[in-house]
């Protein structure tokens, strides 16, 4: 039987469902992030950054609406 794999990572809330409607906080490792972030980006390239808390939506990040 194959297993069928999404390529993109999903926050999941305290109860094991996708996290809807979450933020998420991206910082310096082994410091709080909200208080350390660090720069983000929706791109390789790094030119669309992403403004923090990012939004969720059914477990994925979400920009402009969409994961």
């Amino acid at each position: 039987m194959s297993e069928i794999r999404t390529p993109f990572e999903t926050f999941r809330d305290t109860d094991g469902t996708p996290l809807d409607g979450g933020y998420v906080y991206i910082g310096v490792e082994n410091l709080e992030p909200i208080a350390n972030p660090v720069n983000v980006y929706w791109d390789e390239a790094r030119t669309i950054a992403a403004l923090q808390p990012i939004r969720t939506l059914g477990g994925y990040p979400v920009r402009a609406g969409t994961p």
